[in-house]
């Protein structure tokens, strides 16, 4: 019977953090209305804004969005320098001139993702899912890509100085100059 009550009253509190966590996700709205500066270092670690538009030019520095999704979100013109965004899901994310200078996206999933001409210069990228994403006009000068898989990524015209791409899958990208990495299909050729 103790057992039972250790487990339920274990179970209780697991749902009450829980709960508490969503309540700690302020709404789309509050976000795109906040004063300038307002929101910066502020933590919404797993929070979900799917299909969100929060374009107004944010300023999310310091933040810690780990586990955040943001997936379909409209984050164009937002800084997000030195944010934490460990394993976000920004899956088909529009992120034009979004600034993430020395962020760290490790795991992220941003697959399908619009990067024109956003700045990830010194950004942590390892392990990042950048599959299909645009990424034409970015700079990712001094970025950390080991590991990233960048199949199908159109990475025309991006700055690319000094960027590791130790161990990156490349099958299928359109390099910095236009042309083809590898054929689309070619199987381990190009990885």
């Amino acid at each position: 019977m103790l057992k039972f009550i250790s487990i339920a009253t274990t179970l209780c509190f697991a749902m009450l953090s829980l709960t508490a966590a969503a309540a700690d996700c302020p709404s789309a709205q509050a976000i795109a209305s906040a004063a300038p500066g307002a929101l910066k270092g502020t933590t919404w670690a797993g929070c979900d804004y799917t299909k969100a538009n929060l374009s107004s030019g944010l300023n999310l520095e310091n933040a810690n969005l780990s586990q955040t999704i943001l997936v379909d979100a409209n984050l164009s013109n937002a800084n997000l320098n030195e944010t934490l965004m460990q394993e976000a899901n920004l899956t088909n994310a529009t992120l034009v001139k979004t600034s993430f200078k020395e962020s760290n996206l490790t795991y992220a999933n941003l697959t399908g993702a619009n990067l024109s001409s956003a700045n990830l210069s010194h950004a942590r990228l390892y392990g990042v899912y950048l599959r299909q994403a645009n990424l034409k006009g970015a700079n990712l000068s001094s970025a950390d890509l080991t590991a990233a898989d960048l199949s199908n990524a159109d990475l025309t015209g991006a700055n690319i100085d000094d960027a590791n791409f130790e161990y990156a899958k490349l099958g299928g990208a359109t390099w910095v100059t236009g042309d083809r990495v590898c054929k689309p299909g070619s199987l381990g050729e190009c990885n």
